[in-house]
C-alpha cells in the first residue's frame, strides 16, 4: 500500500504540475477507480479551523476521485508516517518471503533448473520493459496512446509464450497425477527378492551376498538382518554368526519391541533345534522379560518358558528307540461286548503335579486352565475352579479372546454345577462391560438370551422308557405274529 501511494503521488504531480509538494500530504484515500483526463485540475488547499486536517479533494471524474489529507499535529503525523512505513516494510518482507518460498519449491521440483531460472530472468526483463514504457511515456501524447498498449501487449505475449507450457501443466496436473503419481517421491526401500529367489534355488552363499549388498545401503533394516540370520542359521549352519547378528539387531536400539522379541525367540528355537541347549534357550526368553517388563512380549515369553522341554526329554527324543506293538485284535465285530476303555490318568496325582508346576511357573495359562477343569469335573468344587479362572482373568496382558473364553467357562460352572442363573448372567455381563462393541460382547449377549434354555435343559432330564421287543426278528421265517 505504501508503494502504491508513492506511485500515485509521483504520477499525479508529474502530470498535473501541481505546486503542492508530496511532503505536505500524509494520507491518500482512494474514493474510487479514477481516470486522469487532459482537463483535470488540482483544487487549492482548503483550511477548516474545526478540523484536524488540511483537506483537498483534487480529482473528480464521473463522481470518483482521490482525497488528500495533511495532519496539523506533528506527533500524530509522525506516528502515522512511521506505522505506514513499518506496515509497508512488513508487507514487502512477507511478499518477498512468499515469493521466495514459491520459487524455491518450484526450483526444487523441476528437472531442468537452468531453464526455469532463464524463464525467471526473461519474465523480470519483460515486466521491467513494460513498466518503464508506461512510466516514461509523456501524457497527452498521441504516440504514447499507441506505444504503451503495444509495448504491454508484446511483453504480455512474450511472457505467455514463455510460461504457456507451465500453465498448461499446472491445470493438467490433477488428472495426470492419477496415472503417474505426480511429484511424490518414492520412499527408498531395500529389495530382497533376488536374495530370496537365490535361496530357493539353494544358492545360499549368493543369497547372503545379495542381502549384504542391500544392507550396505540400509545398514539397520530389520527385515534384511533377520533374513541374513535365517540364511546363516538354517541354511549355512553358521549358528555363531547368526547369534552375533541377532546381538547387532538388539544393539540398533530403534526396533520395535515385537521385532526384538521375535529375534530372541528365534535364538531360543535355534538353541533347542541345533544345540539341544535348554539353558541357553531359557536365557534368551528371560532376556525378553528383562528388556520389556510388564508387556505383551514379556507375557508370551513367560508362557513359553513354562513349557520348555527338559534336557532329558530332548535326549530321549533324539535317541533312536523301538516301539513294541501289540498284536491286532481279531474278529472285533463278533465279540459281543465293547472294548474296555483305556486307562485314565489319576486325577488326584495330576492335580498335585499341576499345583507344583504352578508354584514354579505361576504365569502358565494352560496349566491353570487344566487345574480348573479338574477341580470342576473331578472334585465338583466350583469355588476352587472359579478361583483359578479368576486368577487367569486378572493376569495382566491377557488377550480379549482368552478372557472371553474364561468368562464363558465360569458361566458354564455356575449353570452345570450350581444352577445359579444370576451368577452365570453376571459372568457374561462382564464380557460386555470389559469389551463393549466387540464380537465378544455380541456373542455374550446372544448367550444371555439363551441362558434360561440352558438351565432348563440341565435341570429337566427326559426319561424315555423303551418297551420289550421280540429278539432276532430278522432271522425268523414266516409272517410275524401280532402281540396279544
Amino acid at each position: 500500500m505504501w508503494i502504491l501511494k508513492k506511485l500515485i503521488l509521483y504520477w499525479l504531480f508529474k502530470r498535473l504540475k501541481s505546486t503542492i509538494s508530496p511532503q505536505q500530504i500524509d494520507s491518500i484515500q482512494l474514493l474510487g477507480f479514477f481516470v486522469l483526463g487532459a482537463n483535470d485540475k488540482v483544487a487549492p488547499i482548503e483550511f477548516d479551523p474545526r478540523s484536524k486536517f488540511f483537506t483537498m479533494t483534487s480529482l473528480r471524474v464521473g463522481g470518483l476521485g482521490i482525497e488528500f489529507r495533511h495532519d496539523r499535529n506533528p506527533l500524530r503525523r509522525f506516528m502515522r508516517t512511521f506505522f505506514s512505513y513499518v506496515f509497508g516494510l512488513l508487507m514487502m518482507v512477507a511478499a518477498f518471503a512468499v515469493t521466495a518460498c514459491i520459487l524455491f519449491r518450484s526450483l526444487k521440483k523441476t528437472e531442468d533448473k537452468g531453464r526455469l531460472v532463464f524463464k525467471w530472468v526473461l519474465t523480470v526483463f519483460f515486466s521491467g520493459v513494460a513498466l518503464w514504457v508506461a512510466l516514461t511515456s509523456p501524457s497527452g501524447d498521441m504516440a504514447s496512446a499507441f506505444i504503451v498498449p503495444i509495448a504491454g501487449a508484446v511483453c504480455g505475449l512474450s511472457m505467455g509464450i514463455i510460461w504457456a507450457p507451465n500453465i498448461g501443466a499446472m491445470f493438467a496436473k490433477p488428472l495426470t497425477n492419477l496415472f503417474d503419481g505426480g511429484d511424490t517421491e518414492i520412499e527408498a526401500r531395500p529389495f530382497y527378492s533376488i536374495a530370496r529367489s537365490k535361496r530357493l534355488r539353494g544358492e545360499y552363499d549368493k543369497a547372503l551376498e545379495a542381502v549384504e549388498e542391500q544392507l550396505l545401503q540400509f545398514p539397520e533394516d530389520y527385515e534384511g538382518w533377520m533374513l541374513k540370520t535365517e540364511i546363516m542359521a538354517n541354511d549355512l549352519r553358521r549358528l555363531e554368526d547368526a547369534l552375533e547378528a541377532i546381538e547387532q539387531i538388539v544393539g540398533h536400539g530403534h526396533h520395535r519391541p515385537t521385532n526384538i522379541a521375535f529375534a530372541l525367540n528365534q535364538v531360543a528355537d535355534w538353541q533347542i533345534k541345533y544345540n539341544k541347549d535348554v539353558v541357553a534357550a531359557r536365557q534368551a526368553l528371560e532376556r525378553i522379560t528383562y528388556l520389556f517388563p510388564n508387556t505383551q512380549q514379556s507375557h508370551h515369553a513367560i508362557q513359553r518358558i513354562s513349557h520348555l522341554a527338559t534336557p532329558e526329554f530332548l535326549e530321549v527324543r533324539a535317541a533312536s528307540y523301538k516301539v513294541t506293538l501289540k498284536p491286532p485284535m481279531e474278529n472285533y465285530g463278533l465279540l459281543g461286548k465293547p472294548l474296555p476303555p483305556p486307562p485314565s490318568e489319576d486325577q488326584t496325582e495330576l492335580a498335585h503335579q499341576l499345583v507344583q508346576h504352578l508354584n514354579v511357573y505361576p504365569g502358565d495359562n494352560e496349566a491353570r486352565e487344566r487345574l480348573s477343569a479338574i477341580y470342576a469335573d473331578h472334585y465338583q468344587r466350583i469355588d476352587m475352579a472359579g478361583d483359578q479362572l479368576e486368577q487367569l482373568i486378572a493376569t495382566p496382558h491377557q488377550s480379549g479372546k482368552n478372557i472371553a473364553v474364561w468368562l464363558n467357562k465360569l458361566a458354564d460352572l455356575h449353570i452345570k454345577l450350581a444352577s445359579d442363573m444370576p451368577a452365570a448372567r453376571s459372568a457374561l455381563t462382564r464380557i460386555s462391560t470389559m469389551f463393549p462393541k466387540s464380537s465378544h460382547a455380541t456373542l455374550a449377549e446372544m448367550r444371555l438370551a439363551r441362558l434360561p434354555q440352558e438351565l432348563t435343559a440341565k435341570n429337566k432330564s427326559q426319561e424315555i422308557k423303551l418297551g420289550s421287543y421280540e429278539q432276532n426278528v430278522g432271522l425268523k421265517t414266516g409272517r410275524p405274529v401280532a402281540p396279544s
